[in-house]
Order: structure tokens, then sequence, then C-alpha cells
């Protein structure tokens, strides 16, 4: 499916229907996203972003409207907007069409399926998508109503926050817009200083209390006389920094309101005390012990000098009696406490799939780290484990970009044109990690010599890549020279000449004759290839020197043979030899020799697609030990 997230045109609209986390799940899914350009940027979101997690963005809202089979905004449709609907279309959005008849009767007409986020209910019959709309306008309500505590708004003229050399208005929330809708009371609480309330002209209704506040959401019926019952029959608790507030295990029977300071809670586990969250003004500990005979979850301790309202479960009980009120109130707390765990739970979700995914952003879990909630201590360690993890995946791309360059460095297929037409040749190299030490090679000196080589440099990984790299760029310089043997002298000294590292390169190194046949080799240490003659029987090109850059002194000879039409050429690297399976038994030079033979009539890549296919069979699941090179040569003039 085609998904069209558009830009809102509607004023003062900042939001966007699919932000870049929803685009990407859309996509892992298998549809298309299309954003439109800059939807994005008054939630923050850039077109990159979306483009990031492979989203298209499309110039203008007619093109994206035209295309999309789904449309997901946030607003009602404006008339601009419904004029680019058309029959079959599904939109997705904040209908409202309550508040209006004409927009009904519009997307009645034309035949779109719109489907409303206020009316979607899930299987409990609760508006998961309405009900996010309604906190937001909830909390929304504390800036207004501050807003209007302002002098020029005829309010009292108080400032919320105080000013250096002023006190603190322990005043917060204020609405009220009628007597059966939901107000928010701030409720705050002084040792010795009693609430004291205040109506506005603007029939706003504020509580202003000393020494500390938290938010309740009461109705009007009873709400002050509620709050004033609060304040006079709970006590305000005062704790040292370091002093223990409650222990896990402990029963517990009172719950604390902090007011002032913070605290850290603790679990305990058999491998000790973990810190699971750092809890500050407005928080509620130990609420569990206020409901029930529980024992304490954890251990609170205090971070700071704490001042806490302390609610014993009696008078909760009382209050819940007595004013129905309250308990709505707490048990709004509790379940918006829950609410905002969901959220973070939900982005480490996220955050752990994009990780095995390999797209892991540190930035999705910015809004955990930075700040004090019950999982922001998780959320960092885990950031940690994610960067640590991260780190291993770019050495892990790196090697992956290293292998390719490996792979870039090896010839390309040998041309049927001209005189390398003359052979059938195909070679492989299959590393035992990302990169190896192996290598073939093989080139046209000049119009009627092939060269053809297989190596394999001393250790694995990264060095020898490196010096395999070097080995081949130094067999590369000496074609063409007259002589092989001071050729392959010559090699022999370059490599040679600083190899603080004693690395080495075992090889066999051809020179063949397209038009006679005639081959001219040398074998440096390296496993003697095969020579499978067209009459049957088998030869081996054995070693004529040791290793190259052992020994610069060191001279090497040169074998010659001649090939006729039909005869085959074989070099390997002991890693077909030396594989290995689940018993620890080599395949070795006898089971290579009985392939070879089955093999016979074969093309080149037959014959060493043959050859690998036995290999894998033998060694039954066991890990590759070692680097797989092979070079399979047919002479056919």
């Amino acid at each position: 499916m085609r998904v069209g997230v558009p830009r809102e045109i509607k004023a003062d609209e900042y939001r966007v229907g699919v932000m870049p986390v929803g685009a990407d799940v859309l996509v892992q899914a298998g549809h298309e996203v299309c954003v439109e350009a800059g939807a994005g940027v008054g939630s923050g979101f850039g077109d990159e972003e979306y483009i990031k997690v492979g989203a298209k963005i499309v110039a203008s809202h007619q093109d994206l409207f035209a295309g999309a089979d789904l449309i997901v905004k946030v607003k009602e449709p404006q008339p601009d907007e419904i004029a680019l609907f058309r029959s079959g279309q599904v939109i997705f959005t904040y209908f409202h069409f309550a508040a209006s008849r004409d927009l009904t009767e519009s997307c009645r007409k034309s035949g779109i399926t719109a489907i409303a986020y206020e009316t979607i209910k899930d299987r409990a019959g609760r508006l998961p998508l309405l009900t996010p709309m309604s906190e937001i306008a909830g909390k929304m309500s504390i800036q207004e109503g501050a807003k209007y505590l302002e002098r020029p708004q005829e309010g009292r003229g108080i400032l919320l926050a105080g000013v250096p050399g002023a006190h603190i208005a322990r005043l917060e929330q204020v609405l009220a817009e009628a007597k059966l809708k939901p107000v928010s009371f701030a409720l705050g609480l002084a040792a010795l200083q009693p609430p004291a309330a205040a109506e506005t002209s603007h029939g706003l209704l504020a509580l202003a209390i000393g020494g500390g506040s938290v938010s309740l959401q009461i109705t009007c019926g009873g709400g002050v006389a509620a709050l004033r019952a609060l304040a006079t029959r709970c006590g305000v608790a005062a704790f040292s920094a370091g002093e223990l507030i409650m222990s896990q295990g402990d029963p517990g029977s009172s719950a604390y309101l902090i007011l002032e300071g913070e605290v850290d809670v603790f679990v305990e586990i058999p491998v000790g005390r973990i810190h699971m969250a750092s809890l500050g003004r407005h928080s509620t500990i130990g609420e569990l012990g206020a409901f029930t005979d529980m024992p304490r979850t954890a251990t609170v301790i205090a971070r700071t000098d704490l001042l806490a309202l302390r609610i014993e479960r009696d008078t909760l009980m009382g209050l819940a009696a007595d004013f129905p009120v309250v308990a709505v109130a707490v048990i709004g707390e509790l379940g918006r406490r829950l609410h905002s765990m969901n959220r973070p739970l939900a982005y480490l979700t996220y955050a752990a799939g994009a990780l095995a995914r390999d797209e892991y952003d540190a930035a999705t879990l910015t809004e955990l780290t930075d700040q004090q909630g019950e999982l922001a201590n998780f959320a960092r360690v885990f950031a940690n484990m994610a960067a640590e993890i991260r780190d291993k995946q770019q050495r892990r791309r790196e090697m992956e970009a290293a292998a390719d360059i490996q792979k870039s460095i090896l010839p390309e297929p040998l041309g049927h044109d001209g005189p390398a037409g003359a052979v059938d040749l195909h070679a492989e190299m299959h590393p035992a990690r990302d990169i190896g030490g192996d290598f073939y090679d093989y080139y046209m000196i000049d119009e009627r010599r092939l060269a053809v080589t297989v190596a394999d440099v001393s250790g694995k990984g990264i060095p020898a890549a490196l010096f395999m790299a070097v080995s081949r760029t130094v067999l590369r310089s000496i074609a063409g020279h007259g002589d092989m043997a001071s050729a392959i002298g010559d090699a022999n000294r370059l490599l040679a000449a600083r190899n603080d590292a004693c690395m080495f390169v075992t090889m066999f190194h051809g020179w063949l004759d397209l038009s006679s046949g005639l081959l001219r080799w040398c074998n440096a240490g390296h496993d003697p290839p095969f020579l499978l003659r067209a009459g049957g029987g088998q030869e081996r090109l054995r070693a004529t020197g040791i290793p190259l850059g052992i020994d610069a002194a060191c001279s090497h000879g040169v074998g010659e043979t001649v090939l006729a039409p039909g005869d085959a050429l074989f070099l390997y690297s002991d890693g077909i030899t030396e594989a290995f399976n689940p018993q620890s038994e080599a395949y070795g030079v006898a089971r290579l020799e009985r392939a070879l033979e089955k093999a016979r009539g074969r093309s080149a890549a037959e014959t060493i697609g043959d050859i690998l296919a036995d290999t894998v069979r033998f060694a039954a699941g066991a890990e590759q030990a070692d680097d797989i090179t092979c070079l399979a040569l047919h002479y056919r003039p």
C-alpha cells in the first residue's frame, strides 16, 4: 500500500500524522511511505529523517493526494484537501463529523473511506487515540490557568516559578469552565500554613499553598473541601540526604509524595543493589503500601534533603470514603504513571529492534536518557550497551568494506576473444574470515602468453590481507621479464625487504604460451597443482623453491611442461586439503584426487563447483578453518 503523509494546512497546526519512527515501521512492513516536503518540520522532524528510514519526499500537496492509497493526517480535512479526494481512497485522521454537517456531506459524496481517530475503540471499549488528546488538553489547562493569574488577565499577579529573592508560589493548576467539567487543582502543603482558596474574575479556581505541590485531577463537586481535608489529615516528613526512607521487603502501610528534594530507588537482587531511578518533586513512592499489604518492592534512600507528604493507608481510605474524588484522583495518577511507562518501553523496544537490524540511532533514546524517570537509568545502560554494539557493527562494516575491496582487486573473468579463447578458466576464493590471505590472479602478459597465480599468505585477517595485496602488486610488477627465474628473484627480494613482521607467501606462478601450450612455472613452497592429462593420468607440479619473503638471497628454480589440447590444470590452496569434518578428519590430497577424476570432462567452472561442493559435504557443518582458493584451467586451442 502507498501511504501518504501530507503537511497540515490548517492554521496553527504543527503536528504530523506519521513520525519517522512510524514511517520506519510501515516501510519495514513492506508499504511505500510518501511524505510531503516539510510535513514534519513543525514537530521537529526534517525531511532527511524520513528519507533515512526509507520514505519518499513528495514536493506538493496535490501530488501526494493523487498518488496515495491511504492518507494519514492529524486535523479534519480542509476544503482544499477535500477537493483532492478520490473515490476508494482511505483517509485516516480526526474528522469530528458531529461538529460539521458540511464536512460530513462532502466526505460522503467523495466516495472515500473515512476512519476517524476519535471513534476507534480497543477490545476493552476504550478510545486509545482520543485519550492522549484529552490528556494533552488537561495538561495545557495548567498553562492556561497560569496565564489567567497574571494582572493583565485580571488575576492576582502570582508567578508560579518565583524569582531570586522572592518566595516560590506553590500555586499550580487553575481551571474551571463549567461545574460538571473536570477541574484541575494543585495541592501544596506546608507544616504550619493551611491552604487558601481564591477565585479570579474569570471563574478560575486557584489553591495557593506554600511548601510544595502535587497535581490532582478532581471534579468541581466537593473539590475544595477534599483538598482541605487532605491538607489537614496528612503529615509532612523530613529526611536528611542519605537517610533510608523504606527498605525492600519491609511491610508498608503508607506512601510519600515528594514536595522538595530527590530520592534514589534501588532494587535488591542476588548480585547486589541496582539503581533503578532517581525521583524528584511531585513523584510518589511506596504507593502500593497505601493500598495493599504487599511488602515494599524497592529500597528508597534520600538523595538530597527531602520534604515529603506522608499519606497513611487509613488516612487515604478515610478520605476516599468521605471524598470519592480523592480516590479517583489517586487512581488516575497511578494510571498516568503506568501510561508514562508505555512510551519509554516502546522506545526501548524499537531501539532493540533497530539495533538488531543495524539501524540503531543513538538519538532515539535521547528523550529517555536526558530525564529522570523510572526507566531512564535502564535507557542509559541500554544506550551504553548499544554504543558498544554499534562500535562492533561499525568494525564489522569496515571489515565488509575491506572484503569488498579485496574482492575488487581479483581479476574479472577472462574473455574468450583472441588468444584467450584457447583456455577455459575459472577461479574462486572463499576466505575463512571476512578477509583472507589467499589470492588468485591471471592476466595476459602479451598477445600470446597468459600468467596464472594462486598464492597463500601466512596468517589470517587484516595483516594477511595487506601482505596479500602487496604480494599481488609485486608479482604483477615482474610480468613481462624475459627470464622467469630472475623475475621471481626480484619479487622475492621486494617482499623480503623491510619485512619486520616476518610474513611470507607460498605461491604457484606460471606463464602459459597459448599457441604452443608451453607452461613455464615456479612453485614457491605451494601445494603442488594437479595437471590432468587428456589421455588419462595426473601429474603434480612440485615446489621449485621456498616461499617468497623469507630469504632475500634465495633463488628459485623454474619448471617447464607442455599442455596438450584437452589437458587441465588445477591450482588450489591448502584450505581445501586441510578442511576438517566434525570428527577432526582432514579432507586430504587423496580425496581431492578422486574428486578431480570424477570431474573430468566438466568445464572449469563446473570442476571448481564440484570440488567445493564435495569439500562442504565432507565438512558436514564444521567451521571453515582456512581460506579456500582454487583455479581451474582447461587448455582447448
